[in-house]
């Protein structure tokens, strides 16, 4: 008669082989001679665990640590079943044990730093992952995941050295070399992060949601380089791999609003479409418990994703909320920003708003109840949806009143309710291209910097002997048509240069695709000045001083550059185009009194920007006077656009009010 050991060993040989019905008859003869027999009961439970009986396995485990309560691998089983379960407070719990009985465990030591990370203690972490990679340092995934710790905290250098290190030891590690290509583009090294995003790309293809992601990162990269159609095939690629993927399709419906030959009724019906596939859906019409006096003091909340920081917003968003007549409305604000991330302009934000709500930990449909319970009157998107803007959220009405201002374009969402334009952004005959009730202020920007700007010098023609024209636009605004007139306006202009600044030019490869574009008409390489970005914004604001004209970009127009050039005396040549996006430079010169460098087309634009190089006395006037026309004017009142803002509330508050009572 077989010894319980034997029956045992013949047991898991059985499980190894897959045969599990013959393995578990092994385990139960046991379990019928002695109930209690604790190896009998943790090989059954892990054959039922391997059957994906979770809930019969945590019996039989637990059964087998409470006879055997010192058994590392008893209890090592029982996390992983907790793991299997999605119980991953009791996993956490379940692992110290058995660690304390099996220090050298690599595995346990590696999953007790993923729990402990999830639990929010990232030191824990760190340390318990330091122990791994010193009992086995070519231990791959330690070496992603502590890449992964120092990414959350934004040290990218550390990151990159611990991603690099997990793809040595496992060159198939997809994930890492994902992880890498993300972390070396943060650092700005291009052209090894595309490289590295392209092996996850390529070799992707056991993980299309992985693969997919890279081909994001991809595009994202591309973009920044101005190469939006390479971009684009990334994002289609994205798309194509991952279907479900919200986030790779509104980036290619975003990438349209910069396309000439892309009209804006289309980009409105892609963007309509991508809501009604993507955004959350409302369950039912709430019933809106609100005091419905139309004159009581408003509750106004601003969605700021992650863009509650020292970011481009902190001209125009921070300085208008900060101004808000508190009389008048209350103001909230959602952030999503990580605690990491916080600086002196999220101070301020925090300071501005009466309640201060971090929701980074909630999803949509938890910040849509969050906002539903702080019973918001009119929920508003300052922030655009380009970057953390939850735009899928906004789909499931948080609120009576949804509106969208200082916008790039319609939302195609049903459930935003009023854009807020002015009539030179949107005028009368543009209404058709958005799908939201447009509500006017008088002017529907701002920019008010609150920190020093550098001192202005004189048009650099002077001292020179040619003129210089600038572009300080991210380069996927420059299209095609808007580069071939710059080429125009240098051809027409004798010895002038163009000076392109844009984070791309750290790409080698963007910056011989535009010599090669200008030489291909007739502008030697020489004629051109393409910079990256260096140094600080102080830095940023000083190279206007090496400009005499700025060439505004279509037909996606600059924004906060075009007031930054103000700023430093510089002006202007604009198109006023088809779209939102296409019609702020206009917008702009008209509010600091430049309408003579607005053209209606193309030939209009460059004959302007000619004349305008022609005109050194005029060039000379400018540049000491723009600075005070633009902090004078409406577009550096903050107060103005709040009360605009204000009046705009109240009138689709008493609208509501009406139509409820009706």
């Amino acid at each position: 008669m077989p010894t319980v050991t034997e029956v045992l060993s013949a047991g898991l040989e059985h499980q190894r082989a897959g045969r599990l019905d013959r393995a578990e008859r092994a385990y139960r003869s046991v379990l019928d001679f002695d109930s209690g027999q604790a190896d009998a009961l943790n090989l059954l439970g892990v054959l039922e665990h391997e059957r994906g009986r979770h809930v019969d396995a945590l019996s039989l485990i637990r059964r087998a640590v409470d006879t055997d309560g010192a058994n590392a691998l008893y209890r090592r089983n029982l996390v992983r079943v907790f793991i299997a379960l999605d119980r991953l407070a009791d996993a956490r719990a379940a692992a110290w044990p058995a660690l304390v009985l099996a220090p050298d465990d690599v595995w346990l030591h590696h999953v007790v730093s993923r729990l402990e990370r999830g639990a929010g203690h990232a030191d824990v972490a760190v340390a318990r992952l330091g122990l791994v990679v010193e009992l086995e340092p070519a231990h791959a995934l330690a070496h992603n995941d502590l890449g992964a710790l120092a990414d959350e905290q934004g040290r990218r250098t550390e990151a990159a050295e611990h991603y690099r290190r997990a793809v040595a030891v496992d060159p198939g590690m997809v994930e890492a070399w994902f992880n890498l290509g993300c972390a070396l583009l943060h650092q700005g090294k291009t052209e090894e992060g595309m490289a590295a995003l392209r092996h996850a790309a390529e070799d992707g293809h056991a993980d299309r949601r992985l693969a997919a992601a890279a081909h994001v990162e991809i595009g994202i990269a591309l973009f920044a380089e101005g190469d939006v159609d390479g971009a684009s095939a990334a994002y289609e690629a994205a798309s194509r791999l991952n279907a479900d993927d919200p986030a790779a399709a509104l980036l290619l419906v975003q990438t349209r609003n910069l396309l000439p030959d892309v009209q804006p009724a289309t980009y409105r019906d892609e963007r309509r479409r991508w809501a009604e596939r993507f955004a959350l859906k409302p369950e039912s019409t709430p019933s809106w418990e609100r005091d419905r006096d139309p004159d009581r003091r408003l509750r106004v909340a601003y969605v700021g994703g992650y863009q509650v920081d020292g970011n481009t917003a902190a001209v125009t968003v921070l300085p208008l909320i900060e101004a808000h007549d508190r009389g008048a409305v209350e103001i909230v604000i959602y952030s999503d920003l990580p605690d990491w991330r916080e600086d002196a302009y999220t101070a301020r934000y925090r300071a501005a708003a009466e309640l201060w709500r971090n929701t980074r930990e909630l999803d949509d449909a938890a910040l849509v109840a969050q906002i539903r319970n702080d019973r918001i009157d009119v929920l508003v998107d300052v922030f655009g949806h380009m970057s953390g803007g939850r735009f899928a959220m906004w789909g499931a009405r948080a609120a009576p009143i949804q509106v969208a201002a200082i916008v790039t374009g319609t939302t195609g969402q049903a459930q935003f309710d009023y854009l807020i334009a002015d009539s030179i952004l949107l005028p009368p005959e543009l209404e058709a291209d958005v799908t939201e009730t447009v509500i006017r202020v008088p002017l529907a920007y701002l920019y008010r910097p609150s920190f020093e700007l550098p001192a202005v010098v004189g048009p650099p023609s002077v001292t020179q002997g040619h003129v210089t024209f600038g572009s300080f636009n991210q380069l996927a605004k420059l299209s095609r048509p808007c580069l071939a007139a710059w080429a125009r306006v240098l051809s027409a202009v004798p010895g002038a240069r163009l000076m392109i600044k844009g984070r791309g030019f750290a790409a080698p490869a963007a910056r011989q695709r535009f010599h090669a574009f200008f030489e291909a008409r007739g502008v030697a390489a020489d004629r051109l000045d393409l910079r990256p970005w260096a140094g600080d914004f102080a830095a940023h604001l000083a190279a206007f001083n090496e400009c005499d004209i700025a060439l505004d970009s279509f037909p996606y127009n600059g924004v906060t550059t075009t007031c930054e050039a103000f700023a430093m005396g510089v002006p202007v040549v604009t198109l006023a185009g088809d779209r939102i996006a296409g019609r702020y430079g206009a917008d702009l010169l008209h509010a600091v009194g430049l309408d003579e460098a607005i053209a209606a087309d193309e030939a209009g634009y460059i004959e302007r920007a000619v004349a305008l190089a022609g005109d050194p006395a005029r060039l000379e006037r400018l540049r000491h006077s723009l600075r005070d026309r633009l902090m004078t004017s409406p577009l550096a009142d903050p107060q103005a656009l709040a009360r605009g803002l204000e009046a705009a509330y109240r009138t689709m508050w008493r609208r509501w009010c009406h139509a409820d009572r009706h």
